[in-house]
């Protein structure tokens, strides 16, 4: 397992938990850390460095955002085998991987508990396009127009 060395490091300016996730970056773009390689936990490596879990936790954060990290729960946080470069090639920034894409599109297939991301492929569509049909056809006209600024008439009394 590669260990992540800031000693040398406390006195910048540059936060620590930037410092951590550019050290995991670097070591991922420069193949010390291997795709599908499990990475310390969090208590772990907060332990090993002696800094708070939520200082690792926020690097860890970023790198999951960014693609580089996969969490997988009990079984820890691996190094993303779906890693957005050829190999031997270092890795793009996220603002060049997002302007490399083919357009804008999303990506076809979502993850599974991705966050902001309900569980798709288990929605309701029809019961859910049904339900808002036969409410908007309950709409009246004055139903459509602004309300009261000073709020309802029946939550004012």
């Amino acid at each position: 397992m590669y260990s992540i060395h800031l000693e040398s490091a406390r006195d910048k300016a540059t936060p620590i938990y930037l410092q951590l996730y550019q050290r995991l970056r670097e070591a991922i773009a420069e193949g010390r850390l291997q795709p599908g390689e499990r990475v310390p936990s969090v208590r772990a490596l907060a332990s090993e460095l002696n800094l708070a879990r939520g200082t690792v936790e926020a690097a860890y954060q970023l790198l999951v955002g960014e693609g580089y990290l996969l969490p997988r729960g009990p079984a820890g946080t691996v190094v993303s085998p779906q890693l957005p470069h050829a190999p031997g090639n270092p890795l793009l920034p996220a603002k060049e991987r997002q302007a490399s894409r083919s357009g804008d599109e999303p990506s076809a297939e979502a993850l599974p508990f991705q966050l902001g991301l309900p569980a798709l492929d288990s929605f309701p569509r029809k019961l859910w396009s049904r339900l808002g049909a036969r409410h908007l056809r309950q709409l009246s006209s004055p139903d459509l127009n602004y309300p009261p600024a000073q709020g309802l008439p029946a939550l004012r009394r």
